[in-house]
């Protein structure tokens, strides 16, 4: 009976740089398949709250909730009862962005789950951000012609232009109180509150009509502005 060989220093160096070039090849795969699947999962999670503003929409008149119950001024101030004038109401604004009536207890009845407002990729917090300027009882935007002549509800179901960013991807690092955003800020403040890389280089978007999708922010920031018309030229597309 021969008895076993066995291997040889260079062998198993051998077989062990084979292992190590293989793990090298196939890890990065691994881990852009699992990035992959959670960009697709939290692209699932936006299409459910899409679907269930819309319900609620549907539910409503065409309307959303109010995140504050009162009307903002320009400057800043609140009153119960929509100004008579224009004058108190010609542009600029303050306004409140932090909510007092969190947009996902409003959504939660037509949702299976609200652990679709989080993100695999963010683990801690809501993951997600609402477009305030369809929720704040606001007379500082001229919303596509939806609004009347200088203020109303807006009826978000009947935007004429179905590419307006509903929710967006917070940036929990600098938003830890915040479940909404205001647009009239300018875009160096809203890349501080989005996530607009947090997948691929890009983000997830929902949209007014309810649909979900994957953006760069340099295409996403072209649609997601509904009072961009009428305030302050976007900056250059970021990198």
């Amino acid at each position: 009976m021969n008895p076993r060989r066995a291997f040889t220093l260079i062998e198993l160096l051998t077989v062990i740089a084979i292992i190590a070039v293989l793990a090298a090849i196939l890890f990065p795969v691994f881990s852009q398949a699992r990035a992959k699947a959670r960009q697709l999962s939290c692209l699932s999670n936006q299409h459910q709250l899409g679907m269930a503003a819309r319900m609620y929409m549907t539910d409503n008149d065409g309307s959303l909730f109010h995140h504050h119950e009162e009307w903002v001024l320009d400057d800043g101030s609140t009153v119960q009862q929509l100004p008579q004038s224009i004058d108190s109401c010609a542009g600029g604004g303050f306004g409140n962005s932090h909510a007092e009536a969190p947009w996902l207890g409003a959504l939660t009845p037509y949702l299976k789950s609200t652990q679709v407002a989080q993100c695999p990729e963010a683990p801690t917090g809501q993951s997600y951000l609402l477009n305030s300027i369809f929720t704040h009882k606001s007379c500082r935007y001229a919303l596509e012609g939806v609004l009347g002549d200088f203020a109303s509800e807006p009826l978000v179901a009947a935007l004429p232009n179905p590419n307006l960013i509903l929710f967006s991807e917070r940036n929990a690092a600098n938003t830890p109180d915040q479940d909404d955003y205001d647009t009239w800020v300018g875009e160096p403040a809203l890349v501080e509150w989005l996530q607009y890389n947090r997948h691929s280089d890009g983000a997830n978007y929902t949209y007014t009509d309810g649909h979900a999708r994957w953006l760069r922010w340099s295409r996403a920031r072209l649609d997601q502005f509904p009072d961009h018309v009428v305030r302050r030229p976007l900056e250059e597309p970021l990198p």
